[in-house]
């Protein structure tokens, strides 16, 4: 997970100053040239970084943000005041483009760099990773083996393999309130909800995160 925590981090810094096409260019040049395979003690195939544009970056940063709400939320008390939870807004947000980067991503990618991306990300979420928000299985498998995730959608065919897929069940989760976003006769429409700015905290949390993680390998 560290790899997603530097990412996560990293974009957000692209998006909140403001870098434009041709220096989000020269950052991944530069980073893949100085930085990739160079750092002593790690493989040189880890954390790979995709040359995405500015939107790709914006979208993908929803998803990695998705599993941080879902998996660090939970362990914090001051998430729910008086049933109001400050992360329902851009949970939602984040989910509705987890799901539209399935479909995208399903078959014949026409955004290859970005698809490679989110390819690695289902790829961490695959299994029993604990330290993910998200879980994803290529079968149903009843009730989860982690008794704090919940089954919330399947895909039929997602690159010859079903998909289902299990979040972990916050007690802030309204599934009332994002029936409309699983509900297979309406993902096919969904837009992005208007919320500004991102979930208080997320970038330190992340980079929080991948300085622990580093430490672990």
């Amino acid at each position: 997970m560290g790899c997603i925590y530097l990412k996560y981090w990293l974009y957000d810094q692209i998006t909140s100053k403001g870098f434009n096409g041709l220096q989000i260019i020269n950052l991944f040049e530069e980073f893949n040239k100085h930085v990739q395979g160079k750092i002593q003690g790690i493989s040189k195939d880890y954390c790979k970084f995709n040359q995405l544009s500015l939107d790709q970056i914006k979208k993908i940063k929803k998803v990695y943000a998705l599993n941080s709400i879902l998996h660090e939320s939970d362990k914090n008390p001051e998430t729910c005041v008086n049933n109001h939870c400050k992360y329902m807004d851009y949970f939602e947000e984040a989910l509705t483009e987890f799901i539209n980067s399935i479909k995208k991503c399903a078959d014949n990618p026409l955004e290859k760099e970005y698809c490679d991306e989110f390819e690695d990300f289902l790829k961490i979420c695959t299994g029993g990773n604990s330290y993910t928000g998200v879980s994803i299985y290529n079968r149903h498998i009843g009730t989860s083996d982690d008794s704090n995730r919940k089954y919330l959608l399947s895909v039929k065919n997602y690159k010859n393999q079903p998909l289902y897929i299990y979040i972990k069940d916050n007690k802030w989760l309204n599934w009332g309130e994002i029936s409309h976003i699983v509900n297979p006769q309406n993902t096919a429409t969904i837009a992005a909800t208007s919320v500004v700015g991102s979930a208080i905290g997320l970038s330190s949390i992340f980079y929080y995160f991948y300085k622990v993680n580093l430490n672990l390998i």
